[in-house]
């Protein structure tokens, strides 16, 4: 699976491909991830273009944020579509991801959650 990958001083953001995320591509999905879950402290999933995604899909997603939370890190999702959003409301992914309409937003919450763990 070909992950689109950008670099940013205290975040790696990855553009998830093709618009629906379900059980035929999950596992190389989660394979896919996996190297930049061990490698990066915070990341950023793009899911702009995904229009659906089931619960294996989710699974994937938690999954990521444990692996990053054990480090210190955190998952901030970028999410354009009104379908995902609710159905990751109704979930209550809010409770413990950043969750935001555009990758700009993502990246700067991430940047000021460095700063204020800085000063702290």
């Amino acid at each position: 699976m070909d992950l689109d990958v950008e670099k940013y001083p205290h975040v790696t953001v990855v553009t998830l491909p093709g618009e629906t995320i379900e059980p035929g591509s999950v596992e190389e999905l989660k394979k896919a991830i996996l190297p930049l879950v061990e490698t990066n402290a915070n990341l950023i999933f793009d899911m702009s273009r995904i229009r659906f995604i089931d619960s294996m899909g989710c699974g994937v997603l938690l999954f990521a944020d444990r692996k990053l939370k054990e480090k210190g890190g955190r998952l901030n999702i970028c999410c354009s579509s009104p379908q995902v959003t609710a159905l990751f409301e109704m979930l209550g992914f809010r409770n413990f991801l950043g969750i935001y309409s555009s990758k700009e937003e993502a990246v700067k919450s991430l940047n000021v959650h460095k700063e204020y763990r800085r000063k702290r």
